[in-house]
This record gives C-alpha cells, sequence and structure tokens, in this order.
C-alpha cells in the first residue's frame, strides 16, 4: 500500500476514495517537523500496510504543530479509521498534563544520588511503606538538594503527597529562621561565598547594583540566588546595599518560594526553541501581560489559535500553570484546545 496518487502504486479493491488517503506531499510539512527517525519509521509501516506501536506514533506526531496536523484531514493508511489530525488529538489527549504528577523512579534516584546514603535508606522505606517523612527528617535530606537540582523536581514522591518535592525544598528553606534586628550591610567578605557559587554574568550584575545602590528586579535576583546553595544563602543575615528592606537570607527564600512553584518560569515558557517560542511575537506579547497580572486566567488571555506553531511536544512539557490566576497547566489547556480545533476544525 503506498501513498494516494503515487504513480506506481493502485488501491487494493475495496478500499474507500483514494482522496481519502494522504499523498506524501501533504505529509511533507509533518515530516520535516518529525524529523528523520520518526519519517524513515512511518514511511516503513505505510509500506508494510502496518501500524506503528502507540508510544512510537505519539512520539512522532506530537513532534508537529497544531498549524499542520489540523490541515491533515486523511488517513496515512486506507485501512486507518482515524485521519492523521484525529491520530495526532488522540496523542495529545493521551499525554499526562497535571503539574504534580508522581516521580519516576528515575527521577528520584536523580535526586537521591544528591543526599547521603542514610537519606537513601529513609527515603526508600518510606516509598515502600507509601507514608510520608516527618519535616525534620524531610528537610534534612531535601536541603542536600541545590536549588537548581531540587527545581527539577517538580512532582510528589508519593501519591499521597500534597506538594512537590521542589515545594517541599522551598517550605524547608522557608522553615529557617531568618529574622534579625537591625541589619547590616554586607561586606565584601561575606558576598564572597555567594559570589563564589555564581556565574561571572550574575556576579558582574549584582556588584554593578550594589555599587550604584540600585535593586535588580525579581527575576534577575532570583536567576542568580538560585545558583546559590541553600548553606550559603540562608546564613547571609545582611543587605547587599542601603536601598534594601531584606537581609539576602530572606530575599533568598523569597526566591526559592518562586522558583519551586507549579507556575512556568519565563525560562520555561520563552526559552529559545523550548516551550511556547513557536507563537508569533504578537501571541507571546498577550501571554507575557497576562503573566504579570496574578489573576489573569490564561484561557481568557488568547485563543487557541496562538498555539499553532507551537509543536505539542514542547506544549505538553509545560505542566506548570501559565499563570498566577490558571487552575490548569499549559499543558492542560493546549489539550483543551486541541480537542476543539481538531473536532471543530476552523472554517477559514
Amino acid at each position: 500500500m503506498g501513498f494516494a496518487g503515487d504513480d506506481d502504486d493502485e488501491q487494493e479493491p475495496g478500499d474507500d476514495d483514494v482522496d481519502g488517503v494522504c499523498a506524501r506531499s501533504q505529509l511533507a510539512d509533518a515530516f520535516t517537523q518529525m524529523g528523520a527517525a520518526c519519517e524513515q519509521d512511518v514511511l516503513a509501516a505505510i509500506a508494510a500496510a502496518s501500524a506503528l506501536t502507540d508510544d512510537r506514533r505519539c512520539q512522532c506526531f506530537t513532534k508537529v504543530n497544531l498549524e499542520t496536523a489540523a490541515e491533515l484531514t486523511c488517513k496515512s493508511q486506507a485501512w486507518k479509521e482515524l485521519t492523521v489530525a484525529e491520530e495526532f488529538a488522540v496523542c495529545v489527549a493521551s499525554a499526562p498534563t497535571l503539574a504534580a504528577e508522581v516521580c519516576t523512579s528515575s527521577e528520584i534516584e536523580e535526586a537521591e544520588s544528591l543526599m547521603p546514603a542514610s537519606c537513601h535508606k529513609v527515603l526508600k522505606q518510606a516509598l515502600a511503606k507509601g507514608i510520608a517523612l516527618d519535616d525534620s527528617t524531610r528537610c534534612t535530606c531535601f536541603m542536600h538538594l541545590n536549588p537548581l537540582a531540587a527545581k527539577k523536581v517538580k512532582c510528589k514522591i508519593t501519591e499521597d503527597q500534597q506538594f512537590t518535592l521542589a515545594e517541599e525544598y522551598a517550605q524547608c528553606v522557608g522553615a529557617v529562621s531568618t529574622d534579625v534586628a537591625n541589619p547590616g550591610i554586607c561586606t565584601t567578605t561575606e558576598l564572597q561565598a555567594p559570589f563564589d557559587e555564581m556565574d561571572s554574568a550574575c556576579t558582574d550584575l549584582l556588584v554593578d547594583a550594589i555599587e550604584n545602590d540600585t535593586p535588580l528586579t525579581q527575576e534577575q535576583r532570583c536567576a542568580c540566588y538560585e545558583q546559590v546553595d541553600d548553606s550559603v544563602g540562608l546564613g547571609l543575615a545582611c543587605m547587599t546595599m542601603p536601598a534594601k528592606k531584606q537581609t539576602v537570607a530572606q530575599e533568598y527564600q523569597l526566591c526559592m518560594t518562586e522558583a519551586m512553584a507549579t507556575t512556568c518560569s519565563e525560562t520555561e515558557l520563552f526559552g529559545s526553541s523550548v516551550g511556547l517560542a513557536g507563537m508569533t511575537a504578537d501571541c507571546k506579547s498577550t501571554f507575557q501581560t497576562a503573566v504579570t497580572k496574578a489573576d489573569e486566567v490564561l484561557e481568557t488571555a488568547f485563543g487557541c489559535d496562538c498555539y499553532g506553531k507551537v509543536s505539542a511536544s514542547n506544549a505538553l512539557n509545560l505542566r506548570c500553570m501559565g499563570t498566577k490566576g490558571s487552575s490548569v497547566t499549559v499543558a492542560n489547556e493546549y489539550q483543551t484546545c486541541i480537542a476543539s480545533e481538531i473536532a471543530e476544525p476552523s472554517s477559514s
């Protein structure tokens, strides 16, 4: 069985109208987005009149964006019941989109690798029994992680946990007492410890801000503080400059709370080639405006057409809230849009 319109192919008796099967040229854009390995697997399945496994099909189909998939209202093979667009929608619908899924064994093992052996034992016992660690034990173990490592673990250790490991890490950091009366200005020697853990860009940025007594934006500050181990950040009961009202330790706690939350960061949303990077400039602007409003709900910010050029896999990887006022993840919102767009294709 080949493609509709191929000169050397004849449809077998009993097949539906040849026009219902995609011509290879119709799949060209989808193949480009999928990549060579997926194209080869799909073509081999078509040539053999067989089907890819569900997992492999979805790995390939979700690399395609909505704009391309929605146009494929033809079937990849005559015997198929669903069009390519419908198969794409099925793949999107079956993808996990919750913000707090249970961690995979590999995610847990990666986090454990940064903790001492004593923590490995108590974590394994807790997982085996399905019980939560007491606060003291949890914080003793979790605070062996550095912020950048903790930030990656936005999943729950067990089904019964209310919070992700990242959020629990932030709670542990926030539980450390940082109250101090009449804090002074940090000395150069005191600031050297966090500077030693930051990259040169952050060090230069902070040094310049301190010299000019001009605080950084919260986004700039937190991006730098996330590079600092909690044992260092929480130990600085002084302020970086006279213009400040909070100590470094207090600012650090606030940054950890924001970084570990299930709201997407700017980098997760619009970093180059990830997240929603495929959106048009107008859509990005609308989204970013919504992000700055705490009571803005993502689904009211713009229509589903803004997802048109975003690859499904990128959108589905955003299992975090697009805005603080949203009750669903970006992945879930994307999923809803696909169900609507494929079920009711635009007439335009």
